[in-house]
C-alpha cells in the first residue's frame, strides 16, 4: 500500500489494532445476544472517523483510486449504524 511509507510503523500498527478492535466490535453483537447493540454502534462510529481519515489521506498524497475504497466502507458502516432497532 501506498500510503503506508507516508507514516511510522508504528502509526500503522496502531491504525491495524483500531481496526481490529472496531472489527470485533461489529461482530461480537451478533454472535451473543447478551452483548448490548451499542458496541457496533460506536465501533461504527470510530471505523468512519479512521476511514474519513483515510480518505483525506489518500487525497494529499495523490493515491485517488483508493478513495473509493473507503468511501464505500464509510457508506456501509453508516446503513449499519443508523439500522439501530
Amino acid at each position: 500500500m501506498f500510503w503506508v511509507s507516508f507514516f511510522d510503523p508504528l502509526i500503522v500498527r496502531a491504525i491495524a489494532c483500531i481496526e481490529v478492535l472496531c472489527g470485533l466490535g461489529l461482530i461480537l453483537p451478533l454472535l451473543f445476544e447478551k452483548i448490548r447493540y451499542e458496541y457496533s454502534y460506536y465501533s461504527s462510529i470510530l471505523l468512519i472517523g479512521l476511514m474519513f481519515g483515510a480518505a483525506v489521506t489518500h487525497v494529499v498524497i495523490g493515491d485517488y483510486e483508493e478513495i473509493f475504497a473507503n468511501l464505500s466502507l464509510i457508506a456501509m458502516l453508516a446503513v449499519l449504524m443508523l439500522k439501530r432497532d
